[in-house]
């Protein structure tokens, strides 16, 4: 069991989540989260690194979207004027917003 997690007090554990993290925004955009074993074979971050859809979803709502938002926020305050574009589409029984 102790070969799935990580210990915090490892010089590498900041680096594994930074890169868990940029990993999982990538992955996003590319949908690839389940390629690591194979990307990262000769990596001993890269290996270590676990992130299936529980994590990648925590990842994303807690600090990818929380850090967009305050960039966005700040970003705001800076300019005198701005536009929202938005489109929607079905999908399904669904309406997306974009």
């Amino acid at each position: 069991m102790s070969s799935f997690l990580i210990s915090q007090n490892n010089n590498s554990f900041d680096d594994i989540a930074a890169s868990e993290a940029s990993h999982v925004y990538h992955a996003l955009q590319h949908c690839m989260i389940k390629l690591n074993s194979r990307v990262f074979k000769d990596c001993e971050i890269g290996m270590k690194m676990s992130c299936g859809r529980t994590k990648a979803e925590a990842i994303v709502t807690e600090v990818l979207a929380t850090a967009s938002n305050e960039d966005t926020l700040r970003d705001r305050e800076s300019i005198s004027y701005f536009s929202i574009a938005s489109d929607a589409s079905n999908h399904g029984n669904s309406k997306l917003f974009l």
